[in-house]
């Protein structure tokens, strides 16, 4: 609603939103009023991993509808908690194990773990171009 109400003030400059926003409500109920944002994401719904590939099949069977980025992110979490689980059963030492991990392979990417525990993910700029989430090269 914001970036209808941006257009049809004239608005001229560029909208740029936050990944958390960029979800298939935000084209269907923004229609050509987002056409041209701009945002960082760290989920490319389009990406050719074969990791990703073989999960965003198996969602869509699943599901019935496309994986988001918050599935993506969901999944890479829960598979990087069992994995360290794996390495140290203890839960009292999961946070101690998942720091010295450093790295883990998402479903998109290499996840570096920082020394807080917060992932770094490499985020590439999007757009909204013809109704679609589209990675700008």
């Amino acid at each position: 609603m914001i970036c209808q109400h941006l257009r049809r003030s004239g608005f001229g400059l560029p909208i740029i939103v936050s990944e958390w926003s960029t979800t298939d409500e935000l084209l269907s109920q923004g229609g050509t009023a987002v056409e041209g944002i701009n945002f960082f994401q760290t989920f490319d719904r389009n990406s050719d991993q074969p990791a990703y590939v073989a999960f965003r099949k198996n969602y869509r069977e699943r599901f019935r509808r496309e994986p988001t980025f918050a599935s993506v992110h969901a999944y890479d979490s829960a598979k990087l908690v069992f994995s360290a689980l794996t390495r140290d059963s203890d839960p009292k030492k999961l946070k101690q194990t998942i720091l010295s991990m450093a790295n883990f392979n998402g479903l998109q990417d290499q996840i570096m773990i920082d020394r807080f525990g917060d992932p770094k993910r490499t985020p590439f700029l999007m757009v909204i171009k013809n109704g679609t989430f589209q990675r700008v090269r």
